[in-house]
């Protein structure tokens, strides 16, 4: 996901939106094992917004920018920064940010489906979670 984000042409500030991040999906990223492999990449969460309802907002440094939007980013903050001439040092990285949709629309991502009328095809399907073990977990993607 960040190699493919890195990738895109002129995207600087990505924002991903979970429907129930706050409580479940940004603590993947924070999990033991997860968070071993970003910090050993060189992703370290960083602006966490924390309530009593959990991560409202999470930023990370994408370090899988391409080069070429690193140059434009660079040319950018130059063109804003008209008064810099010279850079030293410094990675022009895009910023990711995490964040909860369930915090601003207080429904379930069922209701909200049905009350926005989308297509069954991209509606949340129903998968019984409990069914899901390490071992089969592979098999029942599709579901």
């Amino acid at each position: 996901m960040f190699k493919h984000l890195g990738a895109i042409e002129g995207l600087e500030k990505p924002i991903l939106i979970a429907h129930n991040g706050s409580r479940f999906d940004d603590y993947l990223l924070l999990g033991e094992r997860v968070d071993e492999m970003l910090k050993d990449e060189g992703f370290e969460p960083y602006k966490i917004l924390k309530t009593p309802q959990g991560i409202l907002s999470m930023q990370v440094t994408n370090k899988y920018t391409s080069p070429a939007n690193q140059a434009l980013f660079k040319q950018k903050f130059l063109a804003k920064n008209k008064r810099i001439k010279t850079l030293t040092g410094g990675e022009f990285y895009q910023k990711i940010t995490f964040r909860c949709s369930l915090q601003h629309i207080k429904a379930s991502l069922k209701t909200l489906c049905e009350s926005y009328k989308l297509p069954k095809n991209l509606r949340k399907t129903e998968v019984a979670h409990d069914s899901i073990t390490l071992d089969n977990y592979a098999e029942k993607r599709p579901e």
